[in-house]
Parts: structure tokens; sequence; C-alpha cells
């Protein structure tokens, strides 16, 4: 692999990894209605994903290439595979919460090596595009982490109110829950094992199939 083919690679696995992060953030976003500003918030970083998909397209495109389809599925595969890990709870908010910091962090570090690579070329092109990419990841980052005290602590107060207190400390309530908690169980792993078995099968074709992206 020369050193233009490796950017070329880590452009289509920075192109698939924001096609990948649309459904999640969405998701996170449905699923954060009673939190106003961090609905907003997520259903504005899900346009801006898209809109950095477009722009490494077009990078991709500039450089002789074309975005991995086979990429992008099993980057679809794991953003599922990381919805189902957290299945409709009441702590949902939370887990998607630091979930996404720790996304927002990962995107940090691709765009940082982005960089380095393409400076070392000398593509600026690329390099500047990505320097803006990387300044939404890092504003984005920034203001998840400054959310996750406030957040924890506005979930708490929230979800310990008498009404709920009660109903767990029911019989009938901690045999509902039981029971729930059973099914959520059954449904996970078995989404899991789809998933990774989707993503194991993808992750074989892209490396068979290397040399033809």
């Amino acid at each position: 692999m020369t050193q233009q083919q490796a950017l070329l690679s880590w452009l289509k696995d920075a192109h698939a990894m924001e096609v990948g992060a649309l459904p999640t953030l969405r998701g996170h976003a449905a699923a954060a209605q009673k939190y106003p500003e961090l609905h907003a918030k997520l259903t504005a970083h899900a346009e801006a994903s898209a809109r950095h998909a477009e722009i490494l397209e077009g990078c991709i495109e500039r450089l002789g290439g074309h975005p991995s389809v086979l990429k992008e599925a099993v980057g679809a595969v794991m953003g599922r595979v990381g919805g189902v890990a957290n299945l409709p709870a009441k702590d949902t908010v939370i887990k998607n919460t630091l979930g996404d910091f720790a996304a927002e962090n990962f995107e940090i570090a691709s765009y940082t090596s982005l960089i380095a690579a393409a400076e070392k070329l000398g593509d600026q092109e690329t390099a500047r595009v990505c320097k803006e990419i990387l300044r939404d990841e890092e504003e984005m980052a920034g203001w998840l982490e400054g959310q996750i005290a406030t957040l924890t602590q506005s979930f708490l107060d929230d979800s310990t109110g008498d009404e709920d207190e009660a109903w767990y400390s029911s019989l009938e309530g901690a045999k509902h829950k039981a029971a729930e908690l059973g099914s959520h169980v059954d449904q996970r792993g078995a989404l899991l094992a789809l998933g990774l078995l989707f993503a194991g099968i993808g992750t074989l074709l892209i490396i068979n199939h290397a040399s033809q992206d």
C-alpha cells in the first residue's frame, strides 16, 4: 500500500464512520426529547455528520476513488449493534450520552490522524476540510463533556419520584421488572449475535476486496 492509497483508505473509513453515525445520532435525539437542549444538539450534529460525509466523499473522488459500500455497510451494522446494546431503559439517555461522548473522541482521533497524513503528502485541501470537521467534533465532544454531570443529576431528580419509587417497591412491580429484564436480555443476545455476524462478514469482505477499493 502506497502512502496515497493509505490516505484514501482512511478517508473511506472516515466517510463510513460518518454515514454509520447518522442512524445512531438520530435515534439518540429521538430518545432525548424529554431534554430539549440535548435533543436539539444531537439533531444538529446528525445534520453535521451528513454534511461531513458529503465533504469526505468529495475528497475521495478528488483523489480518484469512490466511497466503499462495504465499509459503509459494516459501519451501519456496527451502529445498529451499538443501539441494541442500549435497549430502551429508564437510563437510556445517560447511556446514550456516554456512548456519544466516546464516539466523538474516537472521531477526533481519526481526523487528527487524517490531517497528519494529508499534510505529510502535501494534500492541503484534504487537510483543510478535515480540520473543519475536526473543529465540529471537538465542539460536540466539549459540549457533551460539559453536560454529563448536569444531565446525570437531572435524570436522578426526574426518576426518583414517589410514584416511581412505589412502583419499584411493590411486589407486582418487581415481578414486572424481572420479566421485562429477561425479555430484553434474550432480545439483546439474539440481536447482538446477528449484528456481530453481519459485521464479521462485512469485515472479511473488506479484507478480501481491499484491492478493489
